[in-house]
């Protein structure tokens, strides 16, 4: 198989925009995307479209990447606070994120931009113009539900709520009936028939929940400490078979590490393998076949370093070696890191160092 590296860079007067000409008739293997200010957040679960932020002259747009279209900005509108894209659908024609008021006199919004019919601007979800929005949770396959989570900033008693936007239905409150540890750590599958989150039991253990149509159907119990924890991520892969949570240490204890936990669709805890001379391993992301991708710290010689792997049925497997496998070469790279998967596995949108430099990357392997 011959890998094709995309040239730069083909520039628009107008935009300024940096898209990439298809070299062949024939898909690359890998596509390096270009080192002008793109910072890549996500990927479809189909591997077609990468969702992300473009920082340019101090100003930070959202603006999505395509193989067949290149770069496209995804709003107009022109405001000094924060406007981000943050959730994708399954085939990359929808994509959602939120907006802040530049004087925090009125609620974050939401806005929805399709291939179709471009950005709209959602009304406020809230009366209270303290409303803010943590996180996108997520969006359903066919883009037409947005699930979100919120809190009310200067409320005597913190409200925290998970919620959903549709055409249809327009805004709902999901809730859980238990108090939340933070609706930042809440997840959804990606096709919202379940939701992932945390709550405080009587006995003051917290627990990780697995619910549908607001009923707790799996629990784990997390360790002690988890609430002394400095930030905490919560994902899974599109079916909720794999669910990951990410924690990394406060700068008070002296540490900044990263850490990770890993359970099943069920909850019950999954082990991560780690190769000779390795330890500490790391979850980062999974795809639909419940394949995991990550790191280890591994010692030599040289001292220690990371190492990128993926996790299968048979262990871990360093991931230059599975490109090497599978015929697609990354020979100037190292440091790499896969952020994002798609939903079959097939194609990855990661990270590293090429000649010095930190550059994101896709591929397809096959």
């Amino acid at each position: 198989m011959k890998v094709t590296l995309v040239k730069l860079c083909a520039l628009f007067a107008l935009s300024g925009i940096c898209i990439f000409p298809m070299a062949k008739a024939q898909e690359p293997d890998v596509t390096v995307l270009p080192d002008n200010g793109f910072i890549p957040l996500g990927l479809s679960a189909n591997g077609e479209v990468v969702i992300g932020q473009m920082d340019a002259s101090g100003i930070s747009t959202p603006q999505i990447w395509s193989r067949s279209r290149g770069f496209e900005k995804i709003t107009d509108v022109t405001r000094d606070a924060p406007v981000s894209v943050e959730v994708v659908s399954a085939d990359g024609t929808v994509v959602a994120g939120r907006m802040k008021d530049s004087e925090d006199m009125m609620p974050d919004r939401l806005f929805v931009w399709t291939a179709r019919k471009g950005a709209k601007i959602l009304p406020p979800f809230s009366q209270y113009r303290d409303e803010r929005i943590d996180a996108l949770l997520g969006i359903t396959p066919d883009g037409k539900t947005v699930y979100f989570s919120s809190h009310q900033q200067f409320a005597n008693r913190k409200p925290e709520a998970a919620r959903s936007w549709s055409e249809s239905d327009g805004y709902k409150t999901v809730s859980p009936g238990r108090q939340l540890h933070g609706t930042g750590i809440f997840a959804v599958t990606g096709d919202g028939s379940a939701w992932m989150t945390m709550y405080r039991a009587d006995s003051g253990e917290s627990i990780l929940a697995r619910m549908v149509n607001g009923a707790v159907i799996n629990t784990a119990t997390l360790p002690a400490g988890f609430e002394e924890k400095a930030s905490v991520v919560l994902t899974t892969n599109r079916d909720g078979s794999v669910v990951i949570l990410r924690t990394r240490d406060s700068m008070v204890t002296g540490k900044n590490e990263v850490s990770s936990q890993v359970w099943d669709g069920n909850l019950r805890p999954v082990t991560l393998s780690v190769p000779e001379g390795c330890r500490k391993p790391n979850a980062n992301v999974a795809d639909g076949n419940g394949v995991i991708f990550g790191d280890v710290l591994c010692t030599s010689s040289s001292g220690n370093r990371r190492m990128s792997v993926r996790w299968t049925s048979t262990g871990a497997e360093d991931v230059t070696d599975w490109f090497r496998r599978s015929g697609v070469a990354l020979p100037d790279w190292s440091n790499i890191s896969i952020n994002s998967v798609s939903h079959d596995g097939h194609t990855v949108l990661g990270s590293g160092d090429l000649h010095g430099e930190l550059r994101s990357f896709i591929a397809r392997v096959d």
